[in-house]
């Protein structure tokens, strides 16, 4: 085969390689936007949040203004919120005594259980006292063998 057979499908190779590689370039500039924009977006919605009186922590400590009277589980603190007088934490905790120590806490706080729910190892109960509703989610973390979460939301309760 003479080498300037060779030459053309060559060519056309590297003709080929190169419109692929500038669209492939072209993609990377339009992710790289793509990305821009969403980082915008996010630092917008945080500030949004913030001017609504939304406080997000992932500190690992309760949200400023927690009611002294609501006991939290021992545990890690994942995620905390505050948001017009109410709250909300995310506990991630090592078993599932040191939630159902924390609701007992409760209990004898005064606070009464309005609502009990379990279903496949999972938890929902609802305390109330004459100040706050207490919502308290629960069961095995599913990220870690063994842990469990639990989700507390407090409210300012209904007069």
């Amino acid at each position: 085969m003479s080498p300037r057979y060779l030459v053309l499908p060559a060519t056309v190779a590297v003709a080929f390689a190169l419109a692929g590689c500038g669209q492939v370039s072209a993609l990377v500039q339009q992710g790289a936007a793509v990305a821009s924009q969403a980082a915008g977006v996010a630092s917008a919605a945080a500030s949004a949040a913030a001017d609504a009186g939304v406080n997000v922590s992932t500190s690992g400590s309760l949200p400023s203004g927690w009611p002294s009277d609501i006991p939290a589980p021992e545990g890690k603190i994942t995620t905390s919120v505050s948001v017009n007088g109410g709250y909300s934490i995310i506990v991630q905790t090592s078993s599932e005594a040191a939630i159902t120590s924390a609701v007992d806490k409760l209990k004898s706080a005064g606070y009464s259980l309005d609502g009990d729910f379990s279903s496949d190892g999972n938890h929902v109960q609802h305390l109330a006292s004459s100040q706050w509703s207490v919502v308290i989610t629960w069961g095995p973390d599913p990220s870690t063998s063994g842990a469990f979460v639990a989700n507390y939301v407090v409210a300012k309760a209904s007069s």
